[in-house]
């Protein structure tokens, strides 16, 4: 099982030209350490600093793990052209951006994702882009995202100073999701 929290930019528009300056300044600041094989990161140094742990004492395991368990990794991706939809077994229903109504059946938006473009409502018949579906901290899109490896569910939050830092480096404002696989 691997348990996520994803930071993306808000709005679901907004990208980057390449990941080399968020890259250069997340291991300035501390976040991510060395990358490994696969493309992801060792956490670094001030990870404990840079997201808020909402629990009395977290478990974090630092470096992958024998047995194949959640470890604190790194993971920057894109920029792709279209935004991308993570979902896993902990996302609920989302909700239509116009009436607020509950999407009941979102796995066909999930299996379509890379084809869907508008998306109607069918309780208030409403088009709008797919990307604006309000996933609700469960799921979520964009078209950069930063999956932060270990972190269950409303575990934790990524603290202002990374908020910030991350607005300074983009332009825009960022969000946060979990996922679970």
């Amino acid at each position: 099982m691997s348990n996520r929290l994803v930071l993306h930019p808000l709005s679901a528009r907004d990208s980057l030209p390449d990941l080399g300056p968020l890259r250069a300044r997340l291991l300035g600041v501390g976040l991510i350490g060395d990358m490994q094989d696969d493309g992801t990161h060792l956490a670094g140094p001030r990870i404990m600093e840079l997201i808020t742990f909402l629990g009395c004492m977290p478990y974090l395991p630092m470096e992958p793990r024998d047995d194949g368990g959640d470890y604190a990794f790194i993971r920057l991706s894109g920029p792709y052209r279209r935004a991308r939809l993570l979902a896993g077994r902990n996302t609920v229903r989302p909700r239509c951006p116009h009436c607020n109504g509950v999407i009941g059946d979102w796995q066909p938006i999930k299996l379509a994702w890379e084809s869907i473009a508008e998306w109607t409502c069918p309780k208030c018949g409403e088009a709008s882009d797919a990307s604006e579906i309000r996933w609700r901290e469960n799921g979520g899109v964009g078209r950069v995202l930063i999956e932060i490896g270990g972190v269950h569910p409303s575990e934790a939050v990524p603290s202002d100073e990374l908020r910030g830092l991350l607005k300074d480096v983009s332009g825009f404002d960022w969000g946060w999701f979990y996922v679970q696989d």
